[in-house]
């Protein structure tokens, strides 16, 4: 692998302290995802008969409930997702050499 700079000192790659950026980043991308699937939420919690719930899933707008619960899944599964990212880069960080990478703080 050849330097693109061969001249200039290599700075240490940086990880945050904390896993809240990131975490805030992802958090902001799935309310977009939740506010979308707010119609098909309040058609579930409309409903309160067993059969007629089995009948709407049934039916076409059962659909849109098995996509709700993609977009409730989706965020919780992306969150500790990035949590366990964070934890990963911030262990790599703290028994790397500090020329190599360093925990921001």
């Amino acid at each position: 692998m050849t330097d693109t700079n061969p001249g200039t000192p290599s700075k240490p790659i940086e990880v945050p302290a904390s896993p809240a950026p990131a975490q805030t980043a992802t958090g902001a991308r799935d309310m977009l995802l939740l506010i979308a699937a707010l119609p098909a939420l309040v058609a579930v919690l409309g409903t309160r008969d067993v059969k007629q719930i089995i009948d709407w899933l049934a039916s076409e707008p059962g659909l849109a409930f098995v996509g709700l619960l993609i977009a409730i899944g989706t965020p919780i599964w992306r969150q500790w997702l990035a949590r366990r990212t964070h934890a990963e880069q911030v262990k790599m960080a703290t028994v790397a050499p500090d020329r190599v990478a360093v925990v921001k703080k």
